[in-house]
């Protein structure tokens, strides 16, 4: 096949750009694959890329100004699949829902946010109703022939928003790559602690990604009622400062540590007791992922989209409300007071991460698209 994946940005960092990374990558292996895209890292030398110039901010230009350059582009060839990852590509014949941002405007309004500051909720509102715009546009445009959303929420919340109903419809849920990630070692723990300046023998809980709306928040105060050596590291983008503020208004700032994105967040989840994430709204979360298959138990919220076909009890402990800190912190000392069930934990997550190869990722896609050529 002759496919064609548009995507602003395909790297390893981040859940949407590294499932586009990997898709590029493990498909142009048997097929004739170009990548659209303002940047990308680590791109197989079998995909060919075509780099598409926008603006990185602000974030509605950006979307506009790369799809406007990107379908003069992809109108210089003929393709067999034109696969726009995040929905902002009207005319895409195939369209993986990665977010619905009409979902995520009701979730931030259900759980606002006290580290965002009025002027930045407003220039937020403005965007999500702008990359809404988008998405509905894309999903009902004629040439949307395939719909995959990497859970059945988000596919669900496309149908339901903006009345996508592509013939093809299918759920194909993120990778996680076991050969990267996997279960940590004493000495793994020790380097985290020694680099973090934590002593041996103290707890870490992690929680990974944009720090708003992976509920900084809630994790902050949930770690009040724990004992004084149970340490929160937060590795993400967001408003550093005012998290810490937080931490020092919730009593709690010798245990807060907030780290910038790093590339070998591997070494975090290997050196960590648990993964504590709070989401207040999540697609997917490959993070989730990740931490399964490093072997550590995790609590997350309800709305996670990776834990719709999890077992609560067995691979995860579930809180449906995001914002309940004492839900969060009973699980967490659960976690660390009974033995038997963070094992069990860490071994139903190490499980289901067994199940969430790429290689079944691109099967999976490759299916969807012999599905939408048949039409």
């Amino acid at each position: 096949m002759k496919i064609a994946l548009v995507v602003h940005d395909a790297r390893p960092g981040g859940g949407q750009d590294r499932y586009v990374l990997e898709l590029a990558n493990r498909l142009s292996e048997t097929h004739d694959v170009t990548l659209f895209a303002r940047t990308t890292e680590n791109l197989a030398s079998t995909v060919t890329f075509h780099p598409v110039r926008a603006p990185a901010r602000p974030l509605a230009l950006l979307a506009r100004t790369f799809a406007r350059r990107a379908r003069k582009a992809l109108s210089q060839q003929q393709w067999d699949i034109v696969h726009c990852v995040g929905g902002a590509l009207p005319g895409a014949s195939v369209v993986t829902a990665q977010y619905c941002h009409h979902a995520w405007r009701q979730a931030a309004r259900k759980w606002r946010s006290e580290l965002i500051g009025k002027g930045e909720r407003i220039y937020r509102a403005a965007d999500i109703r702008l990359a809404m715009h988008d998405e509905r546009k894309t999903a009902r445009h004629p040439a949307l022939r395939g719909l995959i959303g990497v859970s059945r929420r988000t596919l669900d919340e496309w149908r339901s928003a903006y009345g996508a109903a592509p013939p093809v419809q299918a759920v194909v849920h993120n990778g996680v790559d076991l050969s990267q990630f996997n279960p940590g070692t004493p000495e793994a723990r020790r380097r985290l602690r020694s680099s973090l300046e934590l002593p041996d023998a103290s707890k870490v809980a992690l929680l990974v990604g944009a720090l708003v709306r992976k509920g900084v928040e809630t994790a902050i105060w949930a770690l009040g009622p724990l004992p004084d050596d149970v340490h929160l590291v937060a590795v993400g983008a967001g408003p550093k400062e005012r998290v810490l503020s937080l931490a020092v208004r919730a009593g709690v700032s010798g245990r807060v540590h907030v780290v910038d994105p790093v590339a070998d967040i591997e070494r975090y989840y290997a050196g960590a007791d648990m993964l504590v994430f709070p989401t207040r709204y999540e697609p997917f979360g490959m993070v989730v992922a990740e931490a399964w298959a490093c072997g550590l138990p995790v609590v997350a919220s309800g709305v996670t989209g990776a834990t719709e076909w999890a077992t609560n009890g067995d691979s995860v402990l579930l809180v449906s409300d995001p914002t309940n800190i004492q839900g969060f912190a009973k699980c967490m000392i659960r976690i660390l007071e009974d033995a038997p069930l963070a094992e069990r934990l860490a071994r139903g997550g190490r499980d289901l991460a067994r199940r969430l190869s790429w290689e079944r990722v691109v099967a999976d896609t490759e299916a969807v698209y012999e599905k939408v050529l048949a039409v």
